[in-house]
């Protein structure tokens, strides 16, 4: 049984993942948010670390809370509104551990790399980091100036 789903804005919880939608707050927290029930399904799926899940209190899709053992935070719309970086909110977003790789290691998957070089869109960083995935290929090398792949856009 679940509680009163948290409706402050000013909760400590809820002002770190507002936090989460700016370039440095992301860098120190080491993590970045997933929205929509698709990504955050991927994201499980994939093996990436999720620190925890957060749903909206009107969320009628599906969770792998069971095997997966995560924390879940309930929200009201209003609050859920003011994380989300999206115009109309799915109910749904994961807070996941950022995952960089050296770039040996990437080179030692022997697989193909795409290259983002000055790319400022985070929109075309998240195009060309699911066209990698798409496409089998090793992963994105990220360079200067580019966008963050961690952004909400992307």
């Amino acid at each position: 049984m679940r509680g009163q789903p948290i409706s402050s804005r000013n909760n400590p919880l809820v002002k770190y993942l507002t936090g989460l939608n700016s370039p440095h707050f992301r860098a120190k927290a080491d993590s970045f948010l997933i929205e929509g029930p698709k990504f955050v399904a991927d994201a499980l799926e994939s093996g990436m670390e999720i620190i925890r899940v957060v749903v909206s209190e009107k969320y009628q899709g599906g969770l792998i809370r069971a095997e997966k053992n995560l924390e879940v935070v309930h929200l009201t719309e209003r609050v859920f509104k003011e994380i989300s970086d999206t115009k109309t909110p799915q109910g749904i977003i994961a807070e996941a551990r950022i995952r960089w790789r050296e770039i040996h290691d990437l080179l030692n998957s022997r697989k193909h790399l795409l290259v983002a070089w000055g790319v400022q869109d985070p929109g075309n960083i998240g195009v060309m980091t699911r066209s990698a995935a798409a496409f089998g290929l090793g992963g994105l090398v990220v360079g200067a100036g580019s966008a963050s792949p961690f952004a909400p856009k992307a």
